[in-house]
Order: structure tokens, then sequence, then C-alpha cells
């Protein structure tokens, strides 16, 4: 039992002496004097400062992020710390302050580091700790890639590009990867990028340049990306890499539409157009709101596509560049609708596409002509273009001109056209809008459909009105007093369609929604201006339609 009492009491002892030891510890104080902070280093760094402490025979450790903590080993006298440094002990407790030590540091990752100088007493206890960042640097690095560019077309590129690197040749490696897949690649000597890099990197890369021609059969067209890496050879880190981001065009295609307007003996929309492919064997695919349809696009000669059209392939890729067929509506709802024709290669991918929007108004036909084209209805007071002002006026006052051509030219090009597209053509460009008077000028039909290649008619008589309506063409007027104006001011208006039985068309009127009526032709005649300035074209109603 005595045993046990004296052995408990020793116990208590050495814990009392810990707790009061821990409580006291000398002062101390730790001063890094290099590196300084987020200081690059390539291989090897020096650290070197002092420490001072009330604890007689302090030592230093060191140690980087939280790896082997090693022990100083170059101590040294400084005199300069004893007498600036009061209340850390004197230079009986502080013989040697000073630590100066080099560590090797090839072995770290590139990026940002951290060194901890750690003070501790005779006993091993720690008194104090210091820590400094720094970052070990990548070898000085420059990557270039000189292809592949933007666009790169056909069925083998070519990737090339040169380094300069301040690592060896056995200290680092190339990598070169399409896709995140790597590849293959040569190696050259680029004498012009030692001459012009040369003072400013080592003459460390033996071999600069790097080329690969490379077959892209296997791949989509669209986009890709080359990426060039440096690696380390230590520890497999990236040094520096480049990426060329690369729109791949294996087949240079163009395609476009001409003429998609519905069809006025079939309940079909007609569509005509061309394509012009750098690669035999393309062919056509036509989208309805998306989905593919079984429309049987026919294939033509078309000479002035191919002397017009250059750089993408000859009549021997594309004997027959025209194409024309018949879109079926029959299941197709009334309203807006989104024409897609899309082009595909041998590899069976889109190449090329254009698309168009159509307005079905009515499946009703009367004496095989349509009652409704696919006619737009703007209004010239619609708030996207009423306010904005040209010259004298604003729009909505005198823009029934530009809207007219807006509605005709929409419905004749497959395309939407807007009212203030055509105004802006007119007043930048010409003086017959809002300029000399307020609205449109006799010359404004001359320019506009000279502007938007739409074939226009001059109108004469009544049946010649009657003759182009029958036809399917959409009309222009200029109307004086009447229904549609006054003896104030005059008017712009379209028309189209025609009933033979009673003489009747449909009037759309660009102002009023209450004129968008039948109504006989022999009235509209009846009521057409007579101002001289609105025939300075020629005429005072002009029959308008596509060239093609």
């Amino acid at each position: 039992m005595k045993k046990i009492f004296y052995l408990l009491l020793l116990l208590c002892f050495f814990i009392n002496i810990n707790v009061y030891a821990e409580e006291n510890i000398p002062k101390t104080l730790i001063n890094i004097d290099y590196p300084v902070n987020n200081q690059s280093y390539s291989n090897s760094i020096r650290v070197l400062g002092w420490v001072m402490s009330e604890a007689p025979n302090s030592t230093v450790e060191f140690q980087i992020d939280n790896g082997e903590i090693i022990s100083s080993s170059s101590r040294q006298v400084r005199n300069d710390v004893i007498k600036a440094i009061n209340g850390y002990g004197t230079i009986t407790e502080n013989p040697t302050p000073g630590y100066d030590e080099s560590f090797n540091i090839s072995y770290l990752n590139y990026g940002s580091h951290n060194i901890k100088v750690i003070a501790k007493d005779s006993q091993g206890r720690v008194l104090s700790i210091a820590n400094r960042s720094f970052i070990k640097k990548a070898p000085k690095t420059l990557i270039n890639i000189d292809s592949p560019t933007t666009f790169m077309y056909g069925k083998e590129i070519a990737f090339f590009g040169w380094y300069l690197s301040a690592a060896k040749d056995d200290e680092a490696k190339l990598e070169i990867y399409l896709d995140n897949n790597a590849i293959d690649y040569n190696r050259s000597l680029r004498q012009d990028v030692y001459d012009a890099y040369g003072n400013q990197y080592t003459r460390n890369t033996t071999y600069p340049g790097f080329y690969k021609v490379y077959n892209v059969e296997s791949l989509n067209d669209g986009y890709h990306t080359l990426t060039v890496k440096l690696i380390s050879n230590k520890n497999n880190q990236v040094i520096s890499e480049q990426k060329r981001v690369f729109k791949l065009i294996k087949v240079k295609s163009r395609l476009n539409i001409d003429y998609l307007e519905q069809s006025e003996t079939h309940n079909a929309f007609f569509l005509s157009g061309w394509e012009m492919s750098s690669q035999p064997n393309s062919y056509i695919k036509v989208f309805v709101d998306g989905a593919l349809t079984n429309t049987n696009i026919n294939r033509i000669g078309r000479p002035d596509v191919i002397n017009a059209i250059t750089g993408y392939g000859t009549v021997n890729e594309n004997p027959n560049p025209g194409i024309y067929g018949y879109i079926d509506i029959s299941n197709m709802s009334l309203g807006s609708h989104t024409i897609k024709i899309a082009l595909y290669s041998k590899y069976n991918e889109e190449i090329a596409s254009d698309t168009r929007n159509i307005y079905i108004y009515t499946k009703n036909y009367y004496n095989n002509k349509l009652y409704y084209n696919n006619v737009p209805y703007f209004n010239q007071y619609d708030g996207r273009w009423s306010n904005i002002t040209y010259g004298l006026s604003i729009f909505g006052k005198n823009g029934c001109g530009p809207t007219a051509f807006a509605m005709a030219f929409s419905s004749i090009l497959g395309r939407t056209i807007y009212p203030n597209q055509v105004a802006d053509y007119l007043y930048y460009n010409t003086n017959e809008f809002n300029k000399i008077a307020k609205g449109s000028g006799g010359l404004a039909i001359v320019y506009a459909t000279d502007a938007y290649h739409i074939k226009r008619t001059p109108i004469y008589s009544l049946e010649q009105l009657n003759s182009a309506l029958n036809e399917g063409k959409i009309v222009y007027a200029a109307m004086g007093n009447g229904r549609y104006a006054t003896p104030f001011w005059n008017h712009s208006i379209i028309m189209y369609g025609y009933n033979s039985t009673n003489g009747y068309t449909y009037t759309v009127d660009p102002l009023t929604t209450n004129n968008n009526i039948w109504i006989s032709t022999a009235t509209v005649w009846s009521q057409r201006s007579t101002d001289p300035d609105d025939s300075r074209g020629g005429a005072f109603f002009y029959a308008l339609e596509s060239y093609y």
C-alpha cells in the first residue's frame, strides 16, 4: 500500500510540473528575413532569419508543407539582433540566434507552398512557430499553336506549332490531345522560332516544332479542341498548356431557299432553291416544326448557280445543284410553321441548312386559286415602329408605303421583313421617305423592290389588274380619294387573290383594318391616286412577284 501511495504522489508531482511548465513557456520571437511572402523559386529555396528566446539553448526546425521536420544545422551569431531585440533573452540564452538553411524543392509540384520555422526549447517543447508562403514556379515555357485555325475544312487537317521551354528535353515531355484523346506527332527544327524568341528562352528545346496530318473522317462536323501540354517528367505535372477550339467542316457547302410559297393548285407549299457542296453524294432532308417529313426533293441543273457560286465544288461534284419539291400541308394546322431544309454529307452529318417561317391562312381554293396567300398583316401604328422618327414625321403617321411593301415582300420572299426595315433602307439610302415630303415618294416602290430583288410590273388598266391577281401575284396600289384615302392625303395598300365570278379581290390596308375586305377590283381601280408624284416610277399600281 505504501508503494502505491508514493507512486500516486510522484505522478501528481509530475503533473503539477507539466502544468506549470505549460503556463510558463519562455517568451520567444521568430523572424523570417527571407524568403518574402509568395516569392517564386525553381529547384531550391534559402531560408534565413533569427530566433530570440528566454529559453536557453533553443533550437530551430523547419517543415515544408506537412513533410519531414528538419533541424537547423547552421546557427549564426547575430549581434545586430541581440542589440535590437529586447525582452526575449540576452546573448547568454541566445549566443547564435541566426539561422540560414537551403532546401531542395525540385520534388514539389508547381504552385503555392508553405515553409514553417519552429523554435523549441532544450526539452523539445514548441516555443513559437512562423510561416512563410512561397511558389514553386514552372520552367519558363511558351507554347504556340499555328494550326488549327478557327475553321478547318476537309477530311485531313494539319495540326502544327512550336514550343520553347527552360526545361530540358529529358526533364519534360510534350503531349497533344484532340478532344481529350492523346495523338502522336512528329518533331521538327524551327529556326524561325529560335530567330524570333532565342533571346527570351534558352536553347534547351532541341526540336521546338511539332506537326501532325490527321484524318478526321471519324470526327463529327462541329467544334473540337486541340490541347498541347508540356509535362514534367518528375511528377507528371503540367508545366504549360495551350488550347485551340476549332470548327471542323469536312464538307464545304451552301444551301439556299429561293422560293417557298403556298401552291395555287396543290395542298402544299412549293419549295425551290439550290445547294453546292465540295463533296459528291450529298442529300437533302426537309423538317417541319422540327419533325422530319417525307417530302420528295427533285434535283435539276442550275448553270446560273454553278457560274455564280465558287469555292464549294464544281459541276463535277454538283451536276444538279437545283432543288425543288412540294411540302404537303394537308395535315398541318392553320397558322405559323417553321420549314428547315438541311443538307447532309456522305457521312450522314448535317453540313448546311436554311430555315423559313410560313403562315397557312386557309386551305380553301376557288377556281384553283387561293383566297389567301401567306401574307402577314402589319399595321403602321404597331408599337414596334410607330414612334420611330424618320425625318419629317414619325412612322405611324406616314408609314403606309413601307408597311405595304413589307407585307408583300415577306410573302414573296418567304421570310419576315418588317416595315421599319424597309423604312430604314428608304430613309438612309434614298430621298423617297419623309425627306422632301412626308410619306413615301413615287420612286419608293422602285428603290424598295430593287433592294429586295422583287420583280415589279406596271399595271395600266383594269384588265391588267385582274390578270395579275388571277395569276396569283400581289399588287401594290397608290390610292386616292375614296374608301382608302381622302382628297387631302393619298395612301398605299396591297391586294391579292381574285374571284373570276364576281371580279372581287382581297385588299389589305396598313392603317385601317376595316378595309381588309373582299371588294370589286373595278372599285379599287376607280379610286386609284391621281397625284403625278405617285406615278414617278411609271404607274400607280404594280404587280409584284419573285424573279425565280
